[in-house]
């Protein structure tokens, strides 16, 4: 059920299905808004109104409580505007006359500003579905006011399920706003965004993390600048099975005492290609900046290529700032060492790759965690995963006296417990 079906099927609870009256709904400016159930309810002369706090929506996953629409799709405009709040827009007038005109005018951008602290993590999915198939951008700009905290969840998916295939993202956190936010890919097909630009006003916080799909080719510059005390991190996981990922990213500190972090991780198949292109750039007056890059890919078979080129241009001398890239495969020393413990060279090659991706999933969405560690499972074949620990996959401690590239090995629970996967 998407948002709409589920709105119509509440006030036909609430005002019974013969009722002559006006609906109340959350507020939508229907000029422009193509969906066929909307123009059936046009069709009966019904008047759309306003939410009006006494309407119970079925149980979706969706706060309604701070999801109200306000604006809508503009006239021969270059955006749609949705604004989730508290506040209680005045009516708006449908205007069935635009449909058709604006589903074709429709071209650039669909902007989302989030002026209440949601509960629950908000996920565009559900925008698409009720939007389809109106909305027909490429572009989406995500604006968080001032003091609001929130959290948003985007998936290729239910992107390219609604048609919304989106070329660039846009995000702006207004001064002293934070944003958790979650790109997921598609496992099965390569995304189509190409860009995020970030802008991080002063004392704001953007954590974001970042999953690429395992095939396919693909290319992404992600930029971020931030502000005066302001934070940004990015995370991302990158399982490379065929194809060719190339990511750039580039944080650009544009005044004091402000700070990042940029962490990857890839496993790298045979036959496929990642490339990372770190930067941090350091303004001459942006003293007290804190600057961490961290990349570390592991080749999982012959034939695979994995390149980091870290980057700092720093002109300012009062900072901290550090980058570090490593590369490494399983040895042949390791292989043994799993296989008397009953591992296979295959199993133990997959083990070794989702604790190492593992160890970026765990900042995932709580309600993606799960999902990606299993689609994980599933790609490096190692079914259910079952007797897979819950917490603390795969961490690894040396064994002595073993020429070993990466931090690996001692599990728990114990090895031999290992041999039922």
């Amino acid at each position: 059920m998407n948002f709409f079906d589920a709105v119509v099927r509440a006030l036909h609870k609430k005002h019974g299905e013969g009722s002559g009256g006006s609906f109340i709904m959350p507020t939508i400016k229907t000029e422009g808004y193509a969906h066929a159930g909307l123009r059936q309810l046009l069709a009966q002369e019904r008047e759309l109104l306003i939410f009006d706090d006494s309407l119970t929506l079925p149980a979706l996953d969706v706060p309604y409580d701070v999801v109200l629409w306000n604006g809508g799709l503009l006239p021969r405009a270059q955006h749609a505007e949705f604004h989730l709040t508290h506040e209680n827009p005045a009516p708006l007038a449908a205007d069935t006359s635009s449909f058709s005109d604006l589903a074709r005018a429709l071209t650039s951008t669909l902007v989302v500003r989030i002026t209440a602290s949601p509960k629950t993590p908000l996920s565009l999915g559900w925008i698409c579905d009720a939007l389809r198939p109106a909305i027909l951008c490429s572009s989406l700009r995500i604006e968080v006011a001032g003091g609001i905290q929130a959290s948003i969840i985007l998936e290729d998916r239910a992107l390219s399920e609604n048609h919304l295939h989106l070329s660039s993202l846009e995000l702006v956190l207004e001064e002293s706003s934070s944003l958790d936010c979650a790109l997921l890919a598609n496992a099965h097909a390569p995304t189509s965004l190409r860009g995020v630009q970030a802008t991080v006003h002063a004392n704001a916080k953007l954590r974001m993390i970042r999953t690429v799909s395992p095939t396919g080719r693909a290319r992404e510059e992600i930029t971020c600048e931030i502000f005066e005390g302001a934070h940004a991190s990015l995370r991302a996981l990158m399982v490379q099975k065929t194809g060719h990922t190339s990511l750039s990213t580039r944080m650009v500190h544009k005044e004091k005492n402000a700070s990042s972090m940029q962490i990857f991780r890839s496993a790298v198949f045979s036959g496929a290609e990642v490339d990372v292109d770190v930067r941090t750039d350091v303004a001459p007056h942006a003293s007290g900046t804190s600057a961490r890059q961290e990349t570390k890919h592991l080749l999982m078979e012959e034939g695979a290529k994995a390149y980091t080129v870290p980057r700092l241009f720093i002109h300012n001398d009062d900072v901290v700032c550090s980058h570090g890239a490593t590369m490494g495969h399983a040895t042949p020393e390791l292989l043994s060492y799993m296989a008397t413990r009953g591992i296979g060279e295959q199993r133990a090659k997959a083990l070794l790759a989702l604790g190492h991706m593992a160890e970026l999933a765990h900042h995932l969405p709580a309600s993606c965690e799960a999902n990606y560690l299993a689609s994980l499972r599933s790609l490096f074949q190692l079914g259910s995963g079952r007797h897979l620990p819950t917490e603390n996959i795969f961490r690894f401690s040396t064994p002595s006296k073993m020429d070993c590239p990466l931090s690996i090995l001692t599990l728990q629970p114990p090895l031999r417990n290992w041999a039922r996967l």
